[in-house]
């Protein structure tokens, strides 16, 4: 799976595929890769898995914001559980705090629940 990934990633980007090692993006993009795999591994086991259902739909964009993780001095803040259940073995895994929908509807709430995720 992993150079298939890696050759879409050079390719949506119109990178040069030499310019870095698969290692080096797996690296950089290890909250993205382990997403991705997660969501093969799921499409693989289940039987009647459907891409575009209401469950799996957003997965293309979940996946892609990912990708800002690359810069340690990011973290995300999200309602979605699903990042957390699907990225568990990157070190990014981190940089990603689930918060409450309540907790994110107001931007000093909000401000609160990041601060505490990163005090720890």
């Amino acid at each position: 799976m992993t150079g298939a990934w890696f050759a879409s990633i050079a390719k949506s980007v119109d990178a040069d595929p030499n310019s870095k090692t698969v290692d080096e993006i797996v690296t950089a993009l290890s909250a993205h890769h382990e997403f991705e795999e997660v969501k093969l591994q799921r499409a693989l086991t289940i039987r009647l898995y459907n891409p575009p259902s209401k469950d799996n739909r957003n997965d293309i964009i979940d996946a892609e914001q990912l990708v800002y993780l690359s810069d340690p001095s990011l973290c995300m803040i999200t309602a979605d559980t699903g990042f957390k259940s699907k990225v568990t073995k990157s070190p990014q895994a981190a940089q990603i705090i689930t918060a409450s929908p309540n907790d994110l509807m107001d931007a000093t709430t909000a401000a609160g629940v990041l601060k505490h995720a990163l005090s720890k």
